[in-house]
């Protein structure tokens, strides 16, 4: 699963970043945005850190990133 441009947008803003102005210009398919994901998800979601690292065992960086912005989406994560 490709991550979508609305994905990356929303997880960028959810790491308390501006979209138009990242300078990262994260697309969520590095380890180092990937680390940034876990480590924001271990902000909002400590009790479900583990059920999350699960996932991303099964999955590349960018499909764990996908999950989680989808999981945003859902309400499942603030």
């Amino acid at each position: 699963m490709k991550i979508t441009k609305a994905q990356r947008k929303l997880l960028t803003e959810w790491l308390g970043e501006c979209w138009h102005e990242n300078v990262l210009d994260r697309t969520f398919d590095k380890w180092q945005d990937f680390g940034a994901v876990v480590e924001k998800l271990n902000q909002v979601k400590k009790d479900d850190t583990f059920y999350w690292l699960l996932i991303w065992l099964l999955q590349s960086p960018q499909r764990f990133c996908a999950l989680v912005a989808e999981a945003i989406e859902e309400g499942e994560i603030k």
